[in-house]
């Protein structure tokens, strides 16, 4: 254990590397400046999702909310990344290098989570060792361009990433030491990462609806009891952590959801975001969205798989209508998904933005020590399994792989879309190979 005083010089340490990344380094070649404006921005990128957030912010900077005009950018994201602009305007101006604040609250951000994850490692290795080991993520191109450099966070995305293994790093530290008041700031940490990007409530949906699957199976048919390697005691606490956890990401939810449902645009739904535009886009054939400008990305993406798989579908919008297709031509649609998969797992970082740039050999190597990485993770989960925060730790892996896979499934594919799963991947790989490790060198000693 350090003092706070150690804890705060690593915290300035982790945020200065950060903030060299993000100001020095260069993963992608081309990239904006740090110090445009958010004026400049929404030029830039016109209705592209940093133009469109660029849009809401000046909004929000002007006007306090966005205006009329601008109601649809909140009905297809939800309003954390641009009330961070908008409030970034408010404090430094109109003319404030927007870009270079935004790599600069991120790297305190990242500071934190180091701290968090190093905390979680100094649980198996020796403190030193963990000090240093937090850092190994950072030496992959994709972990310090998606974070840290401009032409990726102008998306929000990091600042969702960031939260949410800030958020599952401190809820196991939470557990461990049975800090209500950690679980709770976890908890807002996770409703935050659903604020800044749609895709991270529906983790939130899938870490739900799998705790409460855990506790049915625990408390009414004791088949988990009969198996479980934690003692009762440890396994009620890690309950009891995951339930207050939750309880106040959902709370913390709560506002958007009512301002959506008071919104008569979601027809008294509590949607985080509105879904029907995927639904219409998944009825075009290929030729009409060939024809429209700037959507000839969704035909190469499999935007529109209902309409290929089932004909009778093209032309349609309805949501019910959707699944059913997926439903009755399921072999067919993961069929197709997969013969278009490949590309954009092993796509090179320049291709971030939709451009579609060969990835080189090195590319493929790394795509293919990432996607191992995803597999081993399943047979790490089981020879951690009678670690204190193993309940904790196989809850969120597999909640956050299924989300994906559902994801993946449904909605189309981006190259950046990637990302987040190859980021989390590595924390957590890195997290369960310390923890193994440390298991095998115990029972190795035990043995001697």
């Amino acid at each position: 254990m350090i003092g706070y005083k150690e804890k705060t010089t690593l915290f300035f340490v982790y945020f200065f590397i950060a903030l060299c990344i993000g100001i020095f380094v260069r993963d992608v070649s081309t990239q904006p400046s740090l110090f445009l404006t958010l004026t400049n921005c929404m030029t830039l990128y016109g209705y592209g999702d940093p133009g469109s957030f660029a849009t809401a912010g000046l909004d929000i900077h002007h006007y306090g909310w966005v205006t009329d005009q601008s109601q649809w950018i909140f009905h297809l994201w939800p309003p954390g990344f641009m009330m961070l602009e908008g409030y970034i305007l408010d404090v430094f101006g109109t003319n404030a290098p927007f870009i270079l604040i935004l790599i600069v609250l991120n790297s305190l951000l990242i500071a934190l989570l180091l701290l968090m994850f190093r905390e979680c490692l100094n649980l198996v290795i020796p403190t030193k060792i963990s000090s240093l080991l937090v850092l190994l993520p950072f030496l992959f191109p994709l972990t310090r361009f998606f974070l840290l450099e401009p032409a990726a966070i102008v998306y929000g995305e990091a600042f969702s990433i960031v939260f949410l293994l800030t958020a599952i790093f401190m809820l196991q530290i939470a557990a461990e030491e049975y800090s209500w008041k950690k679980a709770l700031i976890a908890g807002l940490m996770l409703a935050l990462s659903a604020y800044f990007r749609s895709q991270f409530e529906l983790i939130i949906l899938v870490l739900t609806v799998m705790f409460l699957l855990i506790v049915i199976c625990i408390f009414s048919t004791k088949i988990l009891c009969r198996k479980c390697t934690l003692n009762k005691n440890e396994l009620i606490k890690q309950l009891k952590m995951i339930a207050l956890f939750l309880f106040a990401t959902q709370l913390a939810m709560l506002p958007w959801r009512i301002h959506n449902y008071r919104d008569s645009y979601f027809s008294h739904s509590f949607s985080w975001v509105s879904t029907s535009l995927h639904y219409a886009v998944a009825g075009q054939t290929n030729k009409q969205l060939l024809e429209t400008p700037g959507a000839g990305f969704l035909v190469s993406s499999g935007a529109n798989v209902a309409c290929n798989v089932d004909p009778s579908y093209c032309g349609k919008s309805d949501k019910r209508e959707f699944y059913k297709v997926f439903v009755q031509n399921y072999r067919e649609w993961f069929r197709f998904k997969f013969n278009i998969v490949g590309k954009f797992w092993f796509s090179s970082i320049q291709s971030y933005a939709g451009r579609d740039i060969s990835p080189s050999r090195m590319d493929i190597v790394v795509n293919w020590f990432f996607l191992i990485a995803v597999l081993i993770t399943f047979p790490l989960l089981w020879l951690v399994r009678r670690t204190p925060n193993a309940l904790i730790i196989s809850w969120v892996t597999v909640s956050f792989y299924s989300c994906f896979l559902v994801i993946f499934t449904f909605v189309h594919f981006e190259f950046r879309y990637f990302y987040a799963v190859k980021i989390f991947t590595l924390f957590s790989v890195l997290q369960l190979i310390c923890i193994a490790w440390s298991n095998f060198k115990l029972r190795e000693s035990k043995a001697s």
